[in-house]
């Protein structure tokens, strides 16, 4: 997902079929699969509808990948499943969520009069620069720590 200029959403899917014997066979196992959007109000609601899966190891299978592209300022509430989310030059309020999957997002929060919060869930990790600025506010970094063994290494930073 990532931000244009424009003030529409555009939504392209992109079927990929893998395993398959013949360009007849992916046509068949790529059809099974829905995509389906439907919007109300300003809430666009997205999802790959697969088959119940009863095939064995090495039999054909198809993936959906979403290229989003949405207004820079936009809400998100993205979920996925099995898949990846990849969120680039948004500003607006995230909220972002994979199961077996990764998330890539930068972090570049700014305010001017106003407070930020971030929340970082169990077993997320940091991997980009974080900036996060702020005049006339708070910021205030939620993190949800789990006891673990004592860490082999340790790392500065600095706040400022």
């Amino acid at each position: 997902m990532t931000a244009h200029s424009g003030p529409n959403v555009q939504i392209r899917a992109i079927k990929e079929v893998s395993r398959a014997s013949s360009d007849a066979e992916a046509k068949r196992v790529a059809d099974k699969v829905k995509v389906r959007i439907e919007q109300v109000g300003n809430h666009i609601e997205i999802e790959a509808e697969h088959p119940e899966r009863h095939s064995s190891f090495g039999e054909p299978y198809a993936v959906v990948h979403f290229e989003i592209r949405t207004p820079r300022l936009s809400n998100l509430d993205a979920k996925s499943v099995d898949g990846w989310l990849e969120v680039t030059s948004l500003d607006g309020d995230l909220r972002l969520s994979t199961v077996d999957g990764d998330l890539l997002a930068a972090l570049q929060a700014k305010s001017t009069d106003g407070d930020i919060v971030i929340r970082v869930q169990p077993d997320s990790a940091m991997t980009e620069d974080w900036s996060i600025r702020t005049t006339d506010g708070s910021i205030r970094l939620e993190l949800t720590l789990r006891r673990r063994s004592p860490p082999s290494h340790s790392d500065e930073g600095r706040l400022g």
